[in-house]
């Protein structure tokens, strides 16, 4: 899922090739036979599947934001690893909380 700046060819290519997936991209207005050539459409369900990314936005934002995701100060795929498997679950045991009262 991607907004308009990522309807360029290698993105599509990539997207179709390495992953075997069809790409949603919001329609550029001025790539549309590219977009026509690798199968993007904008159908209704992509759009309602776009409409979606504005809780993924949102959930990157509080991670760098107030999960400390922005500046990571460990080295190591490990501890970054580690670091930001904790993030996630304190996230959702603050979510889970508030939910639960």
């Amino acid at each position: 899922m991607a907004d308009a700046g990522y309807s360029g060819r290698k993105f599509l290519s990539l997207v179709r090739w390495q992953y075997s997936a069809y790409p949603v991209v919001n329609l550029n207005p001025t790539h549309t036979k590219l977009l026509a050539d690798y199968g993007v459409q904008n159908t209704l369900e992509g759009k309602t599947l776009f409409k979606q990314r504005q809780a993924v936005e949102r959930s990157f934002s509080r991670l760098k934001g107030q999960r400390s995701l922005n500046h990571i100060t460990v080295r190591r795929l490990r501890k970054v690893t580690a670091h930001c498997y904790l993030s996630l679950i304190a996230m959702q045991a603050r979510a889970f909380a508030v939910r639960c009262g």
